[in-house]
């Protein structure tokens, strides 16, 4: 596909905006995605504040220009701009966005909860649970209280399926 600026180079960097219900797609060059990304900044409405991000990430004088071999984008310029000029970019930048990830989430790994993934303690709490609904089903049978029995039935077979499915339901 060729770029839609200069309508000369092969497009190496592909975008699309939605604003307002409207598409904008874009196919550019490196070259014009330079300029248009120079341009068309996501950050300049914050001003210069992302001008010295490559300092507070990776630390005064720390080794850190790198040049993607097929778009020619420079890691200083994803630094500063928060855009790579295509999907190679993030092989050759990998340790600069790890860095900053590190520096910005302190972790490169993901250690808080997340929907559907079972704790220990939320397994063992709805295992208590199932055993107490147990007990007072086993009463309930003893006083011919089958209604009662068939409820709490139902309430365990939902609470085993939440454990199986992993949610947290309690």
């Amino acid at each position: 596909m060729l770029c839609d600026e200069c309508k000369k180079r092969e497009a190496v960097f592909h975008s699309k905006i939605i604003h307002n219900g409207q598409v904008r797609e874009r196919h550019l060059c490196a070259e014009c995605s330079k300029k248009y990304r120079e341009e068309e900044s996501l950050f300049k409405p914050f001003g210069d504040l992302f001008s010295s991000l490559p300092e507070l990430m990776l630390g005064k004088g720390a080794p850190r220009c790198t040049v993607c071999d097929k778009c020619g984008t420079t890691s200083d310029e994803f630094l500063r701009t928060g855009y790579v000029g295509c999907p190679e970019c993030y092989k050759a930048f990998g340790t600069v966005m790890l860095d900053v990830v590190r520096r910005t989430q302190h972790d490169t790994h993901h250690i808080g909860k997340a929907p559907g993934v079972k704790t220990k303690s939320s397994v063992a709490a709805a295992q208590n649970k199932i055993d107490e609904l147990r007990r007072l089903q086993r009463r309930a049978i003893e006083a011919d209280d089958f209604e009662e029995a068939s409820r709490l039935r139902d309430e365990i077979n939902e609470l085993k399926r939440s454990i199986d499915k992993g949610g947290d339901k309690k």
